[in-house]
């Protein structure tokens, strides 16, 4: 038999585990609440200046309003970004260290290098895409290729003659021109330029016939009509640039890259911290003065969720793995 005294310590025990219990429970919850409490870095994958750097500050920007913390931009360029996606997986896994990287970096990198020291999907957890930027095919104001007919009938009567610049051997705008010469059953001599910067310069000094880049890349000289915009990879038209067709209306749907920049966590980041840091991004990409701002720099704006870009990526890297396949380039698997 249990003595009243007995029964006493062991219900005042109970008690003080339960109490405890809850007392970290309420700690842990108000950690959590917490966040950010300081400043986070936004590891940017590209070089100061360029479109996608530019869209990383707006948001880095707009995000420090919202969460009353500064996220600084810190650029690491290099290896197709590679090196970004290297330095943020070895930062602590806290919410502190984010990452701006790109199709270039997270998909495209592990076909056409070796050694990619992190696996996307694994590694990486998708919050929000900051800029979608679709490829656009452009040639001088002044060529005499008017449209996008006009191209793809002068290529097939005359196989190699006309030059394309891109922004290098294995980029997306080096891709997506394959997929249209596979498509069209036409052919054009590719000239590889040293980075995405160097494809419209070489097109208004003549240097190549046409240049195959992003039409954030482009869009000063479209609204100047310095270039002309023949066709582009995107679901329907741009309202910033109405008359330049999709490679859809133009019976090519499978000619289909899309050019992304996308904010990521490491794996391995609290669930409390991601949902701070998805519904924050959400309230940012939703908003009108963030739109416009995107759409100045010939970017749009791309609400998926976190699922959804893990879902298109997946399929991303399918569809990349096959075209590196067919056209033999360096595998980085």
């Amino acid at each position: 038999m249990y003595s009243g005294s007995s029964i006493r310590k062991s219900l005042i025990a109970v008690a003080l585990l339960i109490c405890a219990s809850l007392t970290w429970t309420d700690k842990d919850s108000y950690a959590q609440a917490k966040y950010p409490s300081r400043n986070i870095d936004l590891i940017i994958a590209f070089a100061p200046g360029g479109t996608t750097d530019v869209a990383g500050r707006i948001i880095a920007e707009e995000l420090s309003k919202l969460l009353n913390v500064n996220l600084a931009p810190i650029n690491k360029p290099g290896a197709t970004g590679t090196i970004a996606g290297a330095f943020t997986l070895n930062a602590r896994k806290d919410g502190y260290t984010l990452m701006l990287n790109s199709g270039s970096g997270m998909v495209l990198s592990h076909f056409v290098l070796p050694d990619v020291p992190f696996d996307t999907l694994r590694d990486f957890i998708p919050i929000r895409y900051v800029i979608v930027s679709p490829t656009i095919i452009a040639v001088k104001g002044d060529s005499p290729l008017k449209s996008f007919e006009d191209l793809i009938n002068y290529a097939r009567k005359n196989p190699a003659k006309l030059t394309y610049g891109s922004a290098g051997a294995g980029s997306d705008t080096h891709l997506v021109m394959e997929q249209l010469q596979e498509a069209a059953n036409v052919k054009f001599s590719h000239v590889p330029l040293k980075g995405g910067g160097q494809v419209v310069p070489s097109v208004l000094g003549g240097h190549v016939d046409l240049g195959s880049t992003l039409v954030s890349t482009a869009a000063p000289h479209l609204r100047a009509d310095t270039l002309r915009g023949l066709v582009l990879a995107h679901e329907k038209r741009l309202t910033v640039f109405p008359n330049v067709p999709t490679y859809g209306e133009k019976a090519y749907p499978q000619v289909f890259i899309k050019y992304w920049g996308a904010l990521f966590a490491a794996a391995g980041t609290p669930k409390a911290v991601l949902d701070v840091l998805e519904s924050a991004s959400e309230k940012v990409l939703r908003s009108e003065n963030y739109k416009e701002r995107i759409e100045k720099l010939g970017g749009s704006v791309d609400y998926s969720a976190p699922a959804e870009m893990r879902k298109a990526i997946q399929e991303e890297q399918k569809a990349t793995a096959s075209l590196v396949g067919r056209l033999g380039l360096k595998s980085g698997k």
